[in-house]
């Protein structure tokens, strides 16, 4: 498991500087980011599934200019982990615990950003001492740290919240309401992606 867990906060760490950070290639959508790890926790079909419904939700928020939305990326990596090789009921129950997550790392990358600054006296040195490699030095640098900041985020949220899951799960009122959400949730989806169209 921990092996496991460790090739998935990797790949996840990878996929997430997709967003922003470096190439956005659009791999980094649910849609692409649910079948791989999904693929690498042996189950692509939970992860196309959570990845389709995730993508249904966030389908028309987008990270345009300063605006930093709640990650979908994250929330798809961790939801899709969680419920690989599981029923249906631990699926909704992963993506319901997962949904939070995406905002809690918007903040957290707000706040790298923020972080970011400290550089800027480092590259203002180096471009006037003609040193201009420290630009390309920093710059990497900046990726490397994104890189950091998300496999940590999905190695702790996985390894926390896959000791709490087991729990929950355990109550049949919980199960009983994580059916008819299994069944709400692609309308709300569905919602999710007509509304887009009327932004």
């Amino acid at each position: 498991m921990n092996y496991e867990l460790l090739t998935v906060s990797f790949v996840g760490g990878l996929l997430s500087l997709d967003s922003t950070v470096f190439g956005q290639f659009m791999i980094s959508r649910p849609i692409v980011t649910g079948p791989v790890i999904g693929w690498l926790c042996g189950d692509i079909k939970t992860g196309l599934f959570i990845g389709a419904m995730i993508e249904l939700l966030w389908v028309g928020v987008v990270p345009v200019g300063v605006g930093v939305p709640p990650d979908s990326t994250i929330v798809c990596i961790v939801a899709t982990v969680l419920a690989a090789n599981n029923t249906p009921d631990v699926a909704a129950l992963a993506i319901i615990f997962s949904v939070p997550l995406g905002i809690i790392f918007k903040r957290l990358d707000i706040a790298h950003r923020k972080w970011n600054r400290v550089f800027l006296p480092v590259i203002e040195n180096g471009i006037k001492s003609g040193r201009y490699y420290i630009l390309t030095f920093v710059t990497w640098l900046g990726v490397f740290l994104s890189f950091i900041k998300s496999f940590l985020f999905i190695f702790i949220c996985i390894l926390i919240l896959s000791y709490i899951l087991p729990f929950v799960i355990l109550s049949p009122a919980v199960v009983k309401g994580l059916q008819v959400f299994m069944f709400a949730l692609p309308l709300l989806g569905l919602a999710s992606f007509l509304a887009s169209f009327t932004k």
